[in-house]
């Protein structure tokens, strides 16, 4: 595997994780993580272990946009 192609698609994935107006809905933002962290694991990108460190950060940021949100509405 080429570390140069690589790292730009794990960049590509970063930065859909980091951008919040990329998708308006966080649970479309999340579900769009997840199939690219799919096809990264797919086309032999990242191992199985890597997949699912991507997973765990997807989960992990959507959990407490979601939570922040609630707290949010509370007032």
């Amino acid at each position: 595997m080429d570390n140069t192609r690589k790292d730009e698609k794990l960049a590509e994935w970063r930065g859909l994780l980091e951008n919040s107006e990329s998708i308006a809905c966080e649970g479309e933002r999340y579900d769009e993580l997840l199939k690219r962290a799919d096809i990264l694991e797919q086309d032999g990108i990242i191992s199985s272990a890597e997949w699912r460190q991507l997973v765990r950060e997807a989960a992990a940021i959507f959990d407490r946009r979601i939570v922040s949100s609630e707290d949010t509405n509370q007032y």
